[in-house]
């Protein structure tokens, strides 16, 4: 990859999703051991977890739906292939995530639980499709001069 980038692209959202797995790995503790006559117990964890996902993760899936998609698209096309099945789980995604804050700032571990058990395999699958399929495939397709697009348009996200 050229001098020009200091982390290839793929390299740097990969090494996001294992911060966002280990989250999930924690909270799923967090959720399995919690009480539902003690919100404290849970409560102050997912409160974290939730701003993670909100800034955090909001700013890979822009990463990604303007700088690597965008590049991908005129190989796959938007519709009806890999990519339109990623922005489906984005939007999927970001659903619960509101439907999560909702029972966090309720207190309500039932919806929580309930929420997380769609939550949890819907984003552990996504990184995994991404890790193991949609970026092998990005990085089959994609030109020097492409990733070096993408991965100033990357770091324009970052800025923003």
């Amino acid at each position: 990859m050229s001098s020009q980038i200091k982390v290839h692209p793929t390299e740097e959202l990969r090494q996001e999703h294992q911060a966002v797995l280990k989250l999930l790995n924690d909270l799923n503790g967090v959720i399995a051991s919690a009480e539902s006559s003690n919100t404290g117990s849970w409560k102050p964890s997912f409160e974290n977890g939730l701003a993670f996902f909100n800034r955090d993760v909001a700013i890979h899936f822009k990463k990604e739906e303007d700088a690597l998609f965008p590049a991908m698209e005129k190989y796959l096309g938007r519709e009806g292939g890999p990519i339109a099945v990623m922005l489906n789980e984005h939007k999927q995604h970001n659903s619960l995530l509101r439907e999560l804050g909702g029972a966090i700032a309720a207190g309500n571990l039932a919806v929580l639980r309930s929420t997380w058990e769609s939550f949890f395999p819907l984003l552990t699958m996504h990184i995994l499709k991404e890790d193991s399929v949609l970026f092998p495939m990005a990085e089959r397709l994609l030109t020097e001069e492409e990733w070096i697009e993408v991965a100033q348009k990357m770091d324009g996200v970052k800025k923003a």
